[in-house]
């Protein structure tokens, strides 16, 4: 358990640490009266899958991705490896999408007594993110990357980053982020842990050679100011600087 969470729950008195730690009250919405939103029916799902990859999808549908993935999965739609479209879906065709899904009310949401699942927490945050206008990822049409705002995912990066700063073990993050496979962290680790030997090298050296040439201008009568060195310590000093 990380320190922080572990003082927030100190805080709980004793009688009442029972249950779940987060256990947010099931709330009755209807997505549609939110337009941006939409759920498309099973057949326009599958239309989308032959022409279209998930991004380009989850943007004309104002859901995550990983909506697009579920939704694909529950749906038992499997997918090609053939390359598709990125670019974004016709208003025309997604007015008839927003019809079709509002006429089999494919998206209504009804209260229940279950949990709130990750992925409405997710779509949450994700709203959050945008809100507060936190870009994670410059849109790029080159490689088809999109602009992507910070989601729960980003958070979860972020400690993991923080984690690594603070000098613990690939095997201690991997236990705290709960990978799967030790190769997820090993990836994330290491590409961190080489970022930053390169930064504090290059910190090192021009550090280094600053001080070189401070000393140096000190030597040759610069404008930096001269250490005040005795004739002996100069003498060393000067065989020292030949030597690098």
């Amino acid at each position: 358990m990380l320190p922080g969470l572990q003082e927030l729950l100190a805080k709980t008195p004793k009688n009442d640490r029972q249950g779940w730690v987060v256990n947010p009250e099931p709330i009755d919405y209807l997505i549609t009266t939110q337009p941006e939103w939409c759920k498309p029916v099973t057949e326009d799902l599958a239309a989308f899958a032959e022409d279209y990859n998930n991004s380009a999808i989850a943007r004309a549908c104002g859901v995550t991705e990983a909506s697009i993935r579920n939704w694909f999965k529950e749906a038992g739609i499997r997918r090609s490896t053939s390359k598709r479209r990125s670019g974004e879906i016709g208003v025309r065709r997604m007015n008839q999408v927003r019809k079709r899904a509002d006429s089999s009310q494919s998206y209504v949401a009804r209260r229940s007594v279950e949990r709130l699942t990750k992925e409405h927490v997710s779509r949450i945050i994700a709203r959050i993110g945008e809100a507060a206008g936190i870009i994670v990822q410059q849109p790029d049409e080159e490689s088809g990357k999109r602009l992507k705002y910070a989601s729960a995912h980003d958070l979860r990066r972020g400690c993991a980053q923080r984690l690594i700063n603070a000098g613990v073990s690939a095997e201690t993050l991997k236990l705290v982020m709960r990978h799967k496979d030790f190769s997820t962290t090993e990836r994330f680790y290491g590409a961190t842990r080489a970022a930053q030997s390169a930064a504090t090298e290059i910190n090192e050296k021009l550090s280094e050679a600053r001080t070189k040439n401070e000393l140096v201008g000190g030597l040759m009568g610069g404008t930096e100011e001269a250490p005040q060195l005795n004739a002996e310590e100069l003498l060393k000093l000067k065989a020292l600087l030949n030597s690098l």
